[in-house]
C-alpha cells in the first residue's frame, strides 16, 4: 500500500458551485502528478441540502474520496472524519470549499515543512479572491480578549509578506498539519463546531512543544465567508463569541486567563454601547437580524460559553500532562503576533 504523504481534505456544506472549484485545484496540485495515490483528495460533505455532494461524485468519481456524514459535524468534525479515515498519514492539507489553490501549493507547504524539523502547522500565503492583489490573510494575529484578525488582510499586496516566518496561528482556511502532531493533540476539539477551531488546534499544538510557520509561496484565493453566505450573520457572531471564551479557558496559560476574561467583559460593553448607536459588527447584523434578536444571539453566546466552561476545562486538565511549552515562552510566542484591543473591538 502507497504511504499517504499528504492527505487534502475539503469539508463541505452546501458549498455549491465553488466546493467544484476547490476540489478542482486539489487535484491539479503539482506534486500529484504520478503520485496521486500519496496525495488523496478527500472531501467530507457535511449532510448538503444543495445537491453539491451528488455533483461532486458526478463530477470527480474515484478520482476522489467522499465521505458522506449522517449529519453536520462543522469544520472541526468533518475534517475528524478525514484523519480517522487515513489514520498514517503523514500530513493533512486542508482547503476551505471557498478557497482555491494555486498548482505549486501542496509544494510549498511541505518544502517549508521539509526546513523545520519542529513544525506542526504551516500557515498559507492567502488572497482575496474578490479583490485581485489584496490580501486575506498570512497566519493570525490573537487579541487578549481571544479575538482573532488575518494578519494583513484587507492590505494591498506588495511583498510585504513575502518571507518565511514563525508564528503561532495558521488560518484553517488552507494549512498544513504534521500527521503526527495532529494524532497527538487528538484531532480538532468537536465541540468547536466551526469558527476558531483552528484557532484552538494550532494553540494546542504549540503547548505540545510544535512551532507554526508562514509559507509565501504557498498561495491560496479564498472567497472570505462565501461558505457561511456573508462576512457576518447571526451563525458566525453566536460561534466566534462562544468559542472565543473556550480558547482563553482551555489553551491561555493560568495568570492570563482571568485577565483575557475581564477583557472579554470590557470589549461586550463596549460592543453593546456601539450597537445601540448604530456603530461596528453589531450594528451590521442589528440591520438586517434587528437589535433584539442581536442581542439575543450574543446573550446567548455568553451563556452557553459559561455552560460549557466546567467541560472545557476537564479537558484542559486531561491535556495539562502532555504539555511542554512554558507560560513565558507562550507569552513570547503570542507577542510576535498580538493584536491589540483597540483593534480587535472594531472586527468583522
Amino acid at each position: 500500500m502507497t504511504a499517504v504523504r499528504a492527505a487534502i481534505v475539503v469539508v463541505n456544506y452546501n458549498g455549491g458551485a465553488l466546493v467544484e472549484d476547490a476540489v478542482r485545484s486539489a487535484l491539479a496540485q503539482d506534486v500529484r502528478a504520478g503520485a496521486e495515490a500519496a496525495f488523496p483528495v478527500v472531501v467530507v460533505d457535511n449532510v448538503s441540502s444543495d445537491g453539491s455532494a451528488d455533483r461532486l461524485d458526478a463530477a470527480f468519481g474515484d478520482r476522489i474520496t467522499l465521505i458522506r456524514s449522517h449529519e453536520n459535524t462543522g469544520y472541526a468534525g468533518g475534517n475528524n472524519l478525514a484523519f480517522a479515515r487515513f489514520p498514517q498519514a503523514e500530513a493533512f492539507a486542508l482547503l476551505n470549499p471557498d478557497a482555491i489553490a494555486a498548482p505549486g501549493w501542496l509544494a510549498a507547504l511541505l518544502s517549508s515543512a521539509g526546513r523545520h524539523p519542529d513544525w506542526g502547522a504551516i500557515a498559507s500565503h492567502i488572497d482575496n479572491a474578490a479583490a485581485p492583489g489584496v490580501l486575506d490573510n498570512v497566519g493570525h494575529r490573537m487579541a487578549l480578549d481571544g479575538t482573532v484578525r488575518g494578519r494583513g488582510r484587507g492590505e494591498a499586496d506588495h511583498g510585504q509578506y513575502g518571507g518565511e516566518r514563525a508564528l503561532m496561528i495558521a488560518s484553517g482556511c488552507a494549512l498544513l498539519l504534521r500527521g503526527d502532531a495532529v494524532r497527538a493533540a487528538g484531532g480538532f476539539d468537536d465541540s468547536f463546531f466551526c469558527y476558531c477551531d483552528d484557532v484552538e488546534l494550532c494553540l494546542r499544538l504549540n503547548l505540545l512543544g510544535y512551532q507554526t510557520w508562514y509559507a509565501p509561496d504557498a498561495r491560496v484565493a479564498h472567497h472570505f465567508s462565501a461558505a457561511a453566505g456573508v462576512a457576518f450573520n447571526a451563525f458566525k457572531a453566536y460561534h466566534v463569541e462562544r468559542n472565543r471564551y473556550w480558547v482563553i479557558a482551555k489553551c491561555f496559560p493560568w495568570p492570563a486567563v482571568p485577565v483575557a476574561l475581564g477583557a472579554s467583559v470590557v470589549r461586550y460593553a463596549w460592543a453593546s454601547i456601539a450597537t445601540a448607536r448604530g456603530r461596528g459588527p453589531g450594528a451590521r447584523l442589528a440591520a438586517t437580524a434587528g437589535f433584539k434578536e442581536t442581542s439575543r444571539t450574543i446573550l446567548r453566546a455568553h451563556r452557553d460559553a459559561l455552560l460549557g466552561l466546567p467541560a472545557v476545562l476537564r479537558r484542559r486538565a486531561e491535556e495539562a500532562p502532555r504539555r511542554k511549552l512554558g507560560t513565558l515562552e507562550f507569552l513570547k510566542r503570542w507577542r510576535r503576533d498580538y493584536l491589540p484591543m483597540k483593534v480587535a473591538v472594531s472586527l468583522e
